[in-house]
């Protein structure tokens, strides 16, 4: 039998599979882009309604267009993660991972978070020659402004044929049960901070007349105590910080950068912290979050003295909400 005939085999056993069971599934797409993943996650979205597809290119797009941005590539692809997280939290039935997936570690964050909340992984590889591969992303670029340049589509095409035979063994050897690893959500902390309601920041951006939009504020102000780069349990991190405790700041100064917009607020805190304790207010256009230690450090003279005083409580980001305990 030809390859494209057991492709298309492999696929239609898949949307039979999806379609007679009420089995919550994730289906993983492995493939270079404009090799019918698009397409065939539309089959699945004909066949039920109760698809997501969490796919990090949607995080690239713009007012309908495709604006990539290799600086945020890292971000987006855990945007996407924890997309597919919230979607199995939600119950969808069927979560498609919609990425290239040309290697192992890729996707397999993906499969951890299909065991940990029961999802059934089903893979699907497309394989599409070069000169098709050229044709369908002239088009696409045409359609979405997505460019992929030959170049790009020869390095992924090595990348899969060089991983192919690793991937597959990986996915007999999940089918045969033998990958059982689960996300440990309840020690995962990507940081540790002194977190603060929304209003009050919007409070002070009013009194003060700062230039703080609140479509702009971080979604949960705060003042990170410690990153976890050294990947600490929650347990072992609660023996230096008392998760829950109330803990009141002063705020000192508004620091702007109007070139970018980035802006923060420094804070006096009897907290441990090696840094100069901040809240980042907007992060500025080509900036990181973690630029405010840089623009603090810098003296800008662009301040306003607040000497205001509000109050948080420790807690620790898992990376998709600020827990307390």
């Amino acid at each position: 039998m030809r390859l494209k005939e057991l492709l298309e085999e492999k696929e239609n056993d898949i949307i039979s599979t999806i379609e007679n069971s009420d089995h919550p599934y994730m289906v993983i797409l492995i493939g270079p882009p404009a090799s019918g993943k698009s397409t065939f996650t539309e089959k699945l979205h004909e066949l039920r309604d109760d698809v997501e597809v969490c796919s990090t290119d949607d995080f690239f797009m713009k007012d309908g267009r495709y604006e990539f941005d290799v600086s945020k590539l890292g971000s987006n692809h855990q945007k996407n993660f924890q997309k597919s997280v919230n979607a199995m939290k939600r119950h969808h039935s069927i979560v498609v991972i919609d990425n290239t997936n040309l290697s192992i570690s890729d996707f397999k964050e993906y499969v951890k978070g299909a065991n940990t909340y029961h999802y059934k992984v089903l893979f699907k590889i497309f394989q599409v020659d070069r000169d098709e591969l050229i044709r369908r992303t002239e088009k696409r670029f045409k359609e979405t402004g997505k460019e992929i340049g030959v170049e790009v589509i020869d390095r992924m095409l090595t990348k899969m044929n060089d991983n192919l035979p690793a991937i597959e063994s990986f996915i007999a050897k999940y089918n045969a049960g033998q990958f059982t690893e689960t996300l440990n959500e309840s020690s995962k902390v990507v940081y540790v901070g002194i977190f603060f309601d929304v209003s009050q920041i919007v409070g002070l951006s009013k009194q003060f007349n700062l230039n703080i939009r609140p479509t702009k504020i971080l979604a949960l102000p705060h003042i990170t105590l410690y990153f976890n780069k050294d990947k600490k349990t929650k347990e072992e991190l609660g023996k230096t910080y008392s998760f829950g405790k109330e803990v009141s700041v002063k705020v000192r100064d508004f620091v702007e950068e109007p070139s970018s917009g980035h802006s923060a607020f420094t804070c006096e805190t009897s907290e441990k912290i090696n840094q100069t304790p901040h809240i980042t207010t907007v992060v500025g256009v080509g900036k990181k979050p973690v630029y405010s230690n840089e623009m603090i450090k810098s003296g800008s003279k662009d301040r306003e003295p607040i000497n205001k005083t509000i109050t948080g409580r420790i807690g620790y980001f898992d990376g998709s909400e600020v827990k307390y305990e």
